[in-house]
């Protein structure tokens, strides 16, 4: 008997050790944010998302003749990937160019951004499409330092190309390479201009917390559901890897001094479309910058139509490439934010019911008035 006792007692001490250990670790793994309804919205008035500047004329689509170059990019740590260089065919000198950023995933030049770059180079813009590095990549690992230095040896390469005039040559960055050029935006503070397509805009583990919540509600999930997949999926993994999921892009964005189109899908369920270009216009305009345009489409979020799903095959929206040739056309040719003639916020309405709150928020520029927001 007195064998039982004991062995109760190391059982039920070894309980309250493990109850302890593992409420420690669910305080240290929980999130301090949680994702609340969404109060304020983004007022869009304008259903077409053309972009037009007073007094600037911009070279069409289909333009020029687009000559191909395939060459081998010299880039951090010694290594070198494929990338191929599209130019518009006898365009004149001073012309703007644009780098191509990857998303997340893998990324071969002769696989992605074909259809845009070409598109581009047709209206008179030199662009850049160059393979990923994944040796720095993997899911549980990520170097978006050293994938930012990759990227400038591109938009290096860029500002050398005959025609071009380096003052001009800029970003295109879509979905998890919004973060990537947030950090070369850091490193080199003459990069002309920002194209910011589908971008996460937080960190992934409040992104994923996020998506989850949208997904859940969408398919009608059941009220317990939604509160508690998100809290687990967001939960910190660290010690087991996953550091780049708390990659912080608030630091990066004092930086975003540079004219800035942000574009969102509508029917793109993954991502902060309210929240995310709220976020940005208010950072932007926090470093002293008002040249930002952000544009509505009713696409994925690669901004393709036909389904809500990254699918092979789907078309671009159709005035997808026209606008963001227009736009950096107009920036290269110097277009300002009291220049534009068309909505600063424009397309098809969003519509979100989440976004993150921080249990102690800190002061924000929504606290003190939003212009372009509605209740």
């Amino acid at each position: 008997m007195q064998h039982f006792f004991r062995q109760l007692a190391w059982t039920f001490g070894v309980s309250i050790v493990m109850i302890a250990l593992f409420a420690g670790l669910g305080i240290a793994m929980e999130p301090k944010w949680s994702v609340k309804p969404l109060s304020m919205h983004l007022q869009v008035t304008e259903r077409s998302t053309a972009i037009k500047a007073r007094g600037i004329t911009t070279p069409q689509e289909g333009t020029y003749q687009v000559r191909q170059t395939r060459l081998r990019l010299p880039i951090s740590g010694g290594k070198t990937v494929n990338a191929i260089l599209r130019e518009p065919e006898n365009a004149p000198s001073g012309r703007a160019a644009c780098v191509f950023v990857h998303g997340a995933g893998t990324g071969k030049a002769e696989e992605v951004y074909a259809d845009l770059a070409n598109a581009l180079a047709s209206a008179g813009i030199t662009t850049l499409v160059q393979d990923k590095r994944l040796d720095n990549y993997t899911p549980l690992r990520r170097d978006y330092d050293s994938s930012a230095e990759d990227y400038l040896a591109g938009l290096n390469l860029l500002r050398a190309q005959q025609g071009v005039d380096a003052r001009k040559v800029g970003l295109y960055a879509e979905s998890e390479g919004t973060w990537i050029a947030s950090v070369m935006t850091h490193k080199d503070r003459h990069i002309a201009f920002q194209v910011l397509t589908s971008a996460p805009v937080y960190s992934g583990r409040q992104q994923i917390a996020m998506a989850a919540t949208e997904y859940l509600n969408i398919i009608g999930a059941p009220g317990g559901v939604v509160d508690i997949i998100p809290r687990l999926l967001s939960l910190n993994f660290a010690p087991i890897g996953l550091e780049y999921a708390d990659f912080n892009t608030a630091e990066y964005r004092d930086t975003l001094t540079m004219p800035l189109l942000v574009n969102y899908g509508t029917i793109d369920p993954a991502m902060p479309i309210e929240q995310g270009a709220l976020q940005l216009i208010g950072d932007a305009h926090a470093a002293g910058n008002s040249n930002v345009l952000v544009r509505y489409y009713a696409a994925n979020h690669q901004m393709r139509t036909g389904s809500s799903l990254s699918l092979p095959g789907l078309p671009l929206d159709k005035d997808y490439t026209h606008n963001l040739e227009d736009w950096i056309n107009a920036i290269a040719a110097g277009a300002t934010e009291d220049d534009w003639l068309t909505p600063d916020i424009a397309g098809h309405a969003p519509i979100r019911n989440m976004r993150y709150r921080r249990t102690s928020p800190p002061v924000s520029y929504r606290q003190s008035g939003c212009s372009w927001c509605s209740s």
